[in-house]
C-alpha cells in the first residue's frame, strides 16, 4: 500500500484538497497535504520516500529534483528543460510525456525492487554533482569561458566578478 504526500503550497492548494477529498473521495490518511514544512521536514520526506513524482513542465532549474535525489529518491517527472538536465532516463529516474506513462513507471518501480534500488543509488550519485561547491565551480567555469574575469577575496570567501 502507498501513501501520497503532496508537500508545499500555492494558490491552488484549497482547490486541490477539495478535489481530492470531496470530488474523488480520497482517504485523507492516504493522500496527505503537507503545508509549509520547514527544510528539515522536507529533507526527511526525501529520505523516507520511495519516489519523487514531479508533474511540472515549467521548472527551469530542477533544484527540487537534486534535493530529492540527495535523499536517494528516484524521480519520475514529466519531460521539461530542467528535468532533462538532471534526470538520466532509466538511470536515476524516468522522464515521461504523459500522465499514463507516469503511472506505468510508478507501477513498474513498485513491482521491481532491484530496479528501484538501482535508480536510488544512481539518484544519490547524481545529487553529489549538485553540491554547493560543485555548482559554484561550474558557474565560475561558465562565466570565465564567456570572457569574464574574477577577483576572489580570501577573507570573506566572497567572489567579485567583472566582465571585460
Amino acid at each position: 500500500s502507498f501513501t501520497f504526500d503532496l508537500i508545499g503550497y500555492g494558490q491552488h492548494l484549497e482547490l486541490l484538497k477539495q478535489h481530492a477529498y470531496n470530488t474523488l473521495h480520497l482517504n485523507p490518511e492516504i493522500v496527505r497535504f503537507i503545508e509549509h514544512p520547514d527544510k528539515q521536514i522536507i529533507a526527511q520526506y526525501y529520505r523516507t520516500s520511495d519516489l519523487f513524482i514531479f508533474a511540472s513542465k515549467t521548472e527551469t532549474q530542477g533544484l527540487v529534483l537534486a534535493e530529492s535525489m540527495a535523499g536517494g529518491t528516484p524521480v519520475i517527472a514529466l519531460r521539461g528543460p530542467g528535468q532533462e538536465d538532471i534526470i538520466q532516463d532509466g538511470i536515476n529516474g524516468f522522464l515521461v510525456d504523459t500522465a499514463d506513462q507516469m503511472q506505468e513507471k510508478i507501477i513498474a518501480l513498485a513491482n521491481n525492487t532491484a530496479l528501484h534500488n538501482q535508480l536510488s543509488k544512481k539518484a544519490w550519485l547524481t545529487a553529489q554533482e549538485y553540491t554547493s561547491a560543485k555548482s559554484t565551480q561550474k558557474l565560475i567555469n561558465i562565466y570565465l569561458r564567456s570572457g569574464g574575469t574574477m577577483a576572489l577575496k580570501r577573507d570573506s570567501n566572497a567572489c567579485n566578478a567583472a566582465h571585460k
